[in-house]
């Protein structure tokens, strides 16, 4: 279950979501998973998990995120941070 297209989602839930989506893309335990994470350094993800993540994050957000933005992601608070700014926008544009 995604979030709706129009709901007001507060940081905490985009952070258990990142986690979540991480979690299971990467097949780690949730539990290991904190803000400050270095998916690549810590949880040796590779080239093609990070699109898988950023996949499954555009479609779990509703959002679209630039591969330059992206190419910036290291850790999970830098992905929350981007998708809350993507909320955001499109709170705004609403």
């Amino acid at each position: 279950m995604s979030i709706q297209l129009n709901q007001i989602v507060d940081i905490a839930t985009i952070n258990m979501d990142v986690k979540r989506i991480i979690s299971e893309e990467l097949g780690v335990e949730l539990q290991s998973i904190r803000s400050e994470t270095d998916i690549v350094d810590e949880l040796g993800a590779g080239q093609s998990d990070l699109e898988s993540i950023k996949v499954a994050t555009e479609h779990w957000f509703y959002i679209k995120i630039s591969d330059e933005n992206w190419g910036k992601m290291r850790c999970v608070h830098d992905i929350v941070h981007l998708v809350d700014v993507h909320l955001e926008i499109k709170q705004i544009e609403m």
